[in-house]
């Protein structure tokens, strides 16, 4: 004759992990957000400034437009390279310092301009403070654009 059931034991310890499974493929990729605010409206840029040529299209006095007033460039320290980079914000390729310009008027904006002559524009030459110079008239800078 058979007996009952016994009681079932005590559960065993705990096995050892198995290996890792295999790295599964990558999911789908998911929507774009939606698009961010529109950006505040940046500053008034320098380069907007302009740069003419008083005398004739190539040759004569030297201005440059700034905070909305045309002015002259004092010759101290002007030479060769500054020329030419002021001639290229005209389109020329090359420009020579010319002196003892025809006087202008108004206000003198830069003094002791200093171009390497690899400057797009004067705006990144070193130079005294815009409006800042120990000159008259009579030392109004010109250039020769070629």
């Amino acid at each position: 004759m058979k007996g009952e059931r016994g009681s079932p034991g005590l559960a065993g310890p705990k096995g050892a992990s198995g290996p890792s499974g295999q790295k599964g493929d990558p999911g789908m990729k998911g929507s774009s957000g939606p698009q961010g605010a529109k950006g505040e409206k940046g500053q008034k840029g320098d380069l907007m400034s302009a740069v003419r040529i008083v005398g004739s299209a190539k040759r004569g006095r030297a201005e440059i437009h700034y905070s909305g007033i045309w002015g002259t460039i004092c010759d101290d320290g002007w030479d060769n390279s500054d020329a030419t980079v002021f001639c290229r914000m005209l389109g020329y390729t090359a420009g020579r310092a010319l002196f003892n310009m025809q006087p202008g008027s108004g206000t003198i904006w830069l003094d002791d301009v200093s171009c390497r002559g690899t400057e797009t524009s004067l705006w990144n030459c070193n130079k005294s403070n815009w409006g800042s110079h120990n000159c008259n008239h009579n030392e109004d800078a010109g250039v020769e654009c070629s």
